[in-house]
């Protein structure tokens, strides 16, 4: 959509216009994402694109683009904290949601309370498989950093045998026999 009067736009025309814009940046942004996940640029720019819909859609109080596109942030943003790491199938996953922003945004206003109740099962299931996806790889992690410990613990060298002491307890002026010694030699020697 090319607009060199804003004025003479709705409000659902403007979000029109920015999402085109921001569908085409995320398209871009998870098409590079497949040959390197971890790409902080490509992170940013896309959770950038989607807090931008998230934006636009709150402003003209349409629901399902803010639900879509604030999943979609949240997604971004885990990965950026390296709490999620995307694989192919996320991506097919989140270029999903991005059909649904722009199926959405291409609705004519007429036909924007049929498209909702059409595609709400649709929105509810892209937004809680991203949940569980999220909440998949935060446990995975989680557990990962546990089991490292105690792979640790498990090949560390035992510790060194605690030197001989003497025997003498110091505050009580007490001598302790050779033999009662060895024969308790596991019990401290002041209790």
């Amino acid at each position: 959509m090319t607009v060199h009067d804003l004025s003479q736009l709705s409000m659902l025309d403007l979000f029109r216009a920015e999402a085109e814009n921001q569908v085409q940046a995320l398209i871009a942004g998870l098409l590079a994402l497949e040959g390197s996940p971890t790409s902080g640029a490509q992170l940013e720019a896309c959770m950038r694109a989607a807090h931008s819909l998230k934006g636009a859609a709150r402003i003209i109080d349409l629901a399902p683009g803010v639900d879509l596109a604030h999943a979609m942030e949240d997604y971004f943003v885990a990965a950026q904290r390296g709490r999620i790491v995307l694989r192919q199938d996320d991506i097919d996953m989140l270029l999903g949601g991005v059909d649904l922003l722009a199926s959405l945004a291409a609705t004519q206003e007429a036909e924007l309370e049929r498209w909702t109740a059409e595609r709400s099962p649709d929105i509810a299931a892209f937004t809680t498989a991203l949940q569980r996806t999220r909440e998949k790889d935060a446990c995975e992690r989680a557990a990962d950093d546990v089991v490292a410990p105690v792979e640790e613990l498990a090949v560390s060298p035992a510790p060194p045998e605690p030197a001989p002491r003497d025997l003498e307890s110091a505050d009580r002026g007490i001598r302790i026999s050779p033999a009662i010694s060895t024969a308790y030699s596991g019990w401290p020697a002041n209790p």
